[in-house]
């Protein structure tokens, strides 16, 4: 599999927004656009808005919650700039922008077959919860992508052989279920602006990226029922017109491998899990 090692990162190229008519939502702008991050805090709050500024921060705050920061830059990219068929490898509406049909508001639960089977993406402006999966995973491939301005939590993610679920939070990505009971058989891709955490027990193939931590707690592992398993993927990662929709333009780059010693420690190389330190 991939890991990210601790270190500082090159922010992917979609927290940038794209804008064409201002500069582009920007947290260390200045008096040409009437305000800036005058305090270094990442963001733009109405206090650091001059009168002539007004419109511009408007404008720029694109979730509209009154503060400008990468949010809005996330915003942006999957509602307005990767919605328009000219910027996404569908050539199609995505329908993730306000008022479309696969934009949801606010904190969101899906069951199994709630989503319509076929749906390329869904954008959700607030917290995810799905159980196995939102959108059916048999009778035939499927390629799905879900994405969240706050949390995804996801239990017992299920999907076929040929089939791949993709993750995009900008909060904490959770995943945790039971190994006896299935789980995913194709590809889980996770992209998450802060934590990946996988729960308990379940199988997990695919590519998890986080900015912050990831985090494995299997709390008691009951063979069969509570055991993780952490594979990887088999998608190929050298052509960019393979990537799941909604994945930022250099993923790729930051995925450095890694490797783990097994359970005697006899292995020359590699790194001990923790569990296992003496």
């Amino acid at each position: 599999g991939d890991i990210l090692e601790n270190q500082n990162l090159i922010i992917p190229d979609f927290w940038i927004n794209p804008r064409l008519n201002t500069t582009g939502v920007t947290v260390d702008a200045d008096s040409p656009l009437g305000y800036g991050d005058y305090n270094d805090d990442g963001a733009v709050t109405p206090d650091e808005v001059l009168p002539i500024g007004a419109a511009n921060f408007a404008a720029n705050d694109i979730n509209n919650d009154n503060v400008i920061n990468d949010k809005d830059a996330f915003f942006y990219y999957y509602t307005v700039y990767l919605n328009d068929p000219a910027n996404n490898p569908l050539g199609q509406d995505l329908g993730i922008a306000p008022g479309g049909v696969h934009y949801y508001t606010g904190d969101q639960s899906f069951n199994p077959w709630s989503v319509p089977e076929g749906t390329p993406i869904i954008f959700v402006d607030g917290d995810v919860d799905i159980l196995f999966s939102d959108t059916s995973w048999w009778g035939g491939s499927g390629d799905h992508t879900v994405i969240a301005t706050g949390t995804i939590t996801i239990t017992q993610p299920t999907n076929g052989s040929n089939d791949r679920l993709t993750l995009v939070s900008y909060g904490d990505c959770n995943t945790g279920g039971v190994r006896a009971f299935g789980g995913v058989r194709g590809e889980l891709v996770v992209y998450t602006n802060s934590d990946f955490n996988a729960y308990y027990g379940g199988r997990t193939n695919g590519t998890m990226f986080a900015k912050d931590n990831v985090n494995v707690d299997t709390v008691a592992a009951i063979p069969g029922l509570l055991n993780r398993d952490l594979k990887k993927g088999s998608r190929d990662w050298s052509d960019p017109a393979s990537w799941p929709l909604g994945i930022p333009p250099n993923f790729a780059t930051v995925s450095p491998s890694f490797s783990i010693k097994d359970e005697t420690k006899s292995s020359p190389q590699g790194y001990v899990p923790r569990w296992q330190q003496d």
